[in-house]
């Protein structure tokens, strides 16, 4: 693809859905790691019989399910609103469904969160919102039995063919199994679309000391990282 067909592709997925008036709608997806409190690895059946509780509490109908016929994302028919693990069973992801106010968005939220936790407390289980598992040197860390996560888990495993050009890596290519992040989506008129990225931009150092609330124990020259 050329220089002017990329361009213009990028514009026409980022740039002009900015130009519809469709409504300014905001959505969020939060990744947070299960611990098990008993200093040991997450038990994935206790994950399953969870997910199946939460469907049955909330109404939420299953979307896909892994290669061993657990199912990996569910969702609300009406708001949207979708439970599902981000490459491993130890690493929950709400994602909520848009709304016009945030308020909204953080009753349901807060609904789905009290739910799960007093579930997983009967396994001495919990949620945190670290953004590395800190028991990730613990759990299992394998990656969701489908093709997108197999995939992605064997290409990070494959770094080592590449040290020999002098390339530095990190000694956690299953990183994805246990590093988590959250995400605000934001409707933005055309208009104020470059306003709105010079501001978010500023605001990613304060992001950065804020949030960056977990460590990883063989990296000393970092006090603190996330994702």
């Amino acid at each position: 693809m050329d220089q002017n067909r990329l361009s213009q592709a990028i514009y026409d997925k980022y740039i002009r859905p900015t130009k519809r008036k469709a409504g300014k709608y905001i959505g969020a997806e939060f990744e947070l790691p299960v611990l098990n409190k008993d200093h040991q690895p997450v038990e994935e059946h206790v994950i399953f019989s969870m997910s199946e509780a939460f469907c049955r509490k909330f109404g939420f109908e299953i979307v896909s399910e892994d290669a061993e016929g657990h199912a990996n994302s569910m969702a609300d028919p009406v708001t949207g609103d979708d439970l599902s693990f981000d490459c491993s069973y130890s690493n929950l992801e709400l994602s909520m469904g848009k709304v016009l106010s945030i308020g909204e968005l953080e009753e349901r939220f807060a609904r789905y969160y009290h739910f799960i936790q007093c579930y997983l407390q009967n396994y001495n289980y919990s949620l945190t919102g670290m953004g590395i598992n800190p028991f990730f040197d613990i759990n299992y860390n394998q990656p969701v039995p489908n093709e997108r996560y197999r995939m992605l888990f064997h290409y990070l495993h494959t770094y080592k063919r590449y040290e020999k050009e002098g390339r530095l890596f990190h000694n956690h290519p299953d990183f994805g199994t246990f590093t988590s992040a959250s995400q605000v989506q934001l409707d933005v008129d055309y208009e104020n679309v470059l306003d709105v990225i010079n501001t978010f931009g500023r605001l990613e150092p304060y992001k950065a000391r804020l949030f960056a609330n977990s460590w990883l124990p063989d990296t000393p020259d970092l006090l603190c990282s996330r994702k």
